[in-house]
């Protein structure tokens, strides 16, 4: 939900990033929905900094612009992020976290509206343990696992007004390796 451009040296955006994230395997889809808020900063006129927190827990990002600010047709930037959530009650703890690290493309189609590609690669990290105690006997478990993914999104950046856009994005994210142990 970004351009590929920069924000400039000591500018400062906002955003509320309402999603819908979705999971399909064999056995089943699940959709999630996804309220976010964002924030970034223009630390120079070629590098942000940025957070984001919602739903879906949190989440540090950063953005590197590699042409030129304000180069008239292709902007090329690399936009890395970690984020995550975890959670832990009654015994139980779960979470997930995540680093992704998508190279952003921006292709001017008029009116200060880019088209944004960003294909990516994603390290996701989950986890659980919990324990529960019957008959006065106490028994604990844990399971973790890793996937790196390859994946990419597609998305219009429509400048609707002055500090204002709309950004639909289309995103997805294929497994390359996963591995999970349980005990």
């Amino acid at each position: 939900l970004q351009t590929a451009d920069t924000l400039g040296k000591g500018k400062f955006q906002m955003g509320l990033e309402p999603s819908v994230w979705g999971a399909i395997a064999s056995g089943g889809s699940v959709l999630v929905p996804n309220v976010t808020l964002s924030a970034r900063y223009g630390l120079s006129d070629n590098f942000d900094i940025g957070g984001r927190v919602g739903s879906n827990g949190f989440e540090l990002n950063g953005k590197l612009m590699f042409t030129k600010p304000k180069a008239p047709g292709l902007i090329v930037s690399v936009a890395p992020s970690v984020g995550g959530f975890a959670l832990a009650a009654g015994g139980a703890s779960a979470g997930t976290f995540y680093l992704q690290v998508p190279v952003l493309l921006g292709f001017p189609i008029g009116g200060g509206s880019p088209l944004v590609l960003g294909p990516k690669v994603i390290d996701w990290f989950f986890f659980g343990a919990g324990s529960t105690t019957s008959g006065g006997t106490t028994s604990s478990g844990s399971a973790s696992g890793n996937m790196l993914a390859l994946g990419t999104s597609l998305g219009v950046s429509f400048k609707l007004a002055a500090g204002f856009r709309l950004p639909p994005e289309r995103s997805f994210a294929s497994p390359l390796i996963a591995a999970a142990s349980a005990s």
